[in-house]
């Protein structure tokens, strides 16, 4: 999932439409699956150490090796992504 899957409209009257849709999916629900990982995104763009501490919790880091793995989706560390890909 990434935020380009959200559309936001404004009328004159100052409010609001947000529209979500995720391509694939019959219907989009917004669930805490999908709340974590817009946080996620958030986050990553803000502050990085929030962004790990909010991620071990959220992904249920376990060893040393999640946190490697997030802080190399920082750094850009292809084998990291990798990494995490697979769990």
């Amino acid at each position: 999932m990434n935020l380009k899957n959200f559309r936001t409209e404004t009328d004159p009257d100052g409010i609001a439409l947000l529209t979500w849709d995720m391509p694939g999916r019959s219907m989009n629900v917004l669930n805490a699956e999908v709340i974590g990982e817009i946080v996620m995104e958030h986050l990553r763009t803000l502050d990085d150490v929030a962004y790990v501490r909010f991620a071990s919790v959220y992904r249920n880091f376990r060893e040393a090796k999640d946190f490697e793995a997030v802080l190399g989706e920082l750094s850009g560390d292809d084998a990291a992504r990798i990494a995490l890909l697979r769990k």
